[in-house]
């Protein structure tokens, strides 16, 4: 693993991909990773976090959630960041709710593009704007959630 992170890690930094490990606490354990795509000089980021399938689906969804918890104050407090994105496993109960208590709002979804413990699952993307631009430029809407019907056919 080190000798694939000390390859991948420069490549990864010019593209500016900001790969992160998620250990645990008690043993420093590896058990996941978050990669951040940044923007330039950061004012917006979509990032990723896989958790260790060895883990099962509940400790997954634990972790997840978890990661989010740190990384998206992170981010938005601390970092100045405008826009904090997240692709999410829809079928994540923990991780949803832990996106909703951090004020995120789901952005779109994929319906069933992900196929996990023998079924498919939607793929959410959920977003977070930054409160001083919320207020400078308004609040976008609830998004996806109320946008009812798709349009039939375009104008």
């Amino acid at each position: 693993l080190e000798k694939d992170l000390r390859k991948d890690i420069p490549k990864d930094i010019q593209k500016r991909i900001l790969p992160l490990v998620v250990c645990r606490r008690g043993d420093g354990e590896p058990i996941g990773s978050v990669g951040l795509d940044m923007g330039e000089d950061w004012p917006s980021v979509l990032f990723r976090v896989h958790a260790a399938p060895w883990l099962g689906a509940e400790a997954q969804d634990r972790v997840v959630a978890g990661v989010l918890r740190l990384v998206v104050p992170w981010l938005i407090d601390e970092r100045g960041v405008v826009s904090v994105a997240a692709d999410l496993d829809g079928g994540m109960p923990a991780t949803l709710a832990a996106a909703a208590e951090l004020g995120m709002r789901e952005a779109y979804r994929l319906r069933g593009a992900f196929w996990r413990d023998g079924a498919r699952r939607d793929w959410t993307c959920w977003q977070k704007l930054h409160p001083a631009w919320v207020e400078r430029l308004g609040d976008p809407g609830p998004g996806i959630l109320v946008a009812g019907e798709p349009v039939a056919s375009p104008k």
